[in-house]
Order: C-alpha cells, then sequence, then structure tokens
C-alpha cells in the first residue's frame, strides 16, 4: 500500500461473515456509488427504484 511493505504473520478469510458485518460493511458504500451512477447517466426513476 503506498509502496509500503508490511511484516505479516496471519491472513484471516472470514468466508461466512463470523468476523465481519459484510452488508453492515458494503451496503452504504455500494447504495451510493449506485446513486452516483444513476445521476451520472441521468437514469430513469424505474431504474432507480
Amino acid at each position: 500500500m503506498d509502496g509500503r511493505t508490511f511484516d505479516v504473520d496471519l491472513v484471516v478469510f472470514d468466508k461466512d461473515g463470523t468476523l465481519i458485518d459484510f452488508h453492515g460493511l458494503w451496503d452504504t458504500r455500494c447504495r451510493d456509488a449506485i446513486e452516483r451512477l444513476c445521476t451520472h447517466v441521468e437514469a430513469s426513476p424505474q431504474l432507480e427504484a
């Protein structure tokens, strides 16, 4: 990240969402991105729904 290196001892994969709430983390970000995209392409109200 930014050209830096990290000495990593452990990587954890949270396949079933027991450690990180996927929807809590990404839901708002995805909705905001979709809203910006619809605004940018002047989407119809039907598409925005």
